[in-house]
């Protein structure tokens, strides 16, 4: 895979102002030449910045296929994965909001913000961490995984897709139904995925799955198309 590595000069800290992460794009940045990506800007509050002047920049070899990015996190970071299509975007730590996915893959290692997936129209994004409320809200399709704590309100609106909630049963709105206990054979693959690219709640997850652990399923949002799914241990 041909990408970045971009680490922070000097960690944000304290109020400041919000980082727009919707330029911080694997499709957009994984393929240009290191100049390209130095020269690159987005906008630090209402200023527009350089890469160069906010990230240490380095090669990046994730995976055979690519683009691929690789960002130190920050909660400041907004809009991450907004307009990608493909790629792989990893981010180390913490992250703000992940929304407007087409495609691709967005990894978190540590927690994430409020609405993570809003408007996600399809691929993977997977939170190793805790995230806020309303995971998923008006989900057109795609996967969302959330490794720890319990999900408050998730797939508010969501049409399609599938929000898994593994840190146990989330608190749902009254446009969901309960379907009763699956064991999908592609959540198997998505183990496997997720353990190539090196997620951090990749383990957890496949051991989840090899001890047989049943998932329970309910459908919704019923107060919108109704043909999503949220899957958590039962």
């Amino acid at each position: 895979m041909s990408g970045w590595s971009l680490r922070w000069k000097e960690r944000p800290a304290g109020p400041a102002a919000v980082i727009d992460g919707s330029g911080l794009r694997p499709d957009r940045l994984g393929t240009l030449a290191w100049k390209d990506v130095q020269s690159a800007k987005i906008l630090v509050g209402r200023l527009e910045r350089r890469l160069e002047e906010i990230f240490e920049i380095s090669p990046l070899d994730l995976l055979e296929e690519g683009p691929g990015l690789e960002v130190e996190g920050s909660t400041r970071m907004v809009r991450l994965g907004e307009g990608m299509a493909h790629g792989v975007l990893k981010v180390r730590g913490d992250a703000g909001s992940i929304q407007g996915l087409l495609g691709g893959e967005v990894l978190v290692s540590g927690n994430a913000g409020p609405e993570v997936g809003l408007g996600q129209r399809s691929g993977l994004i997977a939170v190793a961490g805790r995230v806020d409320g309303f995971v998923g809200r008006h989900l057109r399709a795609g996967t969302i995984l959330v490794s720890q704590g319990e999900l408050e309100l998730p797939g508010l609106g969501m049409r399609r897709g599938t929000i898994l909630a593994l840190g146990g049963k989330p608190r749902l709105a009254s446009g969901f139904e309960r379907d009763g206990i699956v064991c999908p054979t592609w959540l198997r693959l998505l183990a496997r995925r997720l353990g190539a690219l090196g997620f951090d709640g990749a383990h957890e997850f496949n051991s989840l799955l090899e001890s047989g652990h049943p998932l329970e399923s309910w459908s919704g949002d019923h107060l919108s198309l109704g043909r999503g799914e949220v899957l958590f241990p039962a």
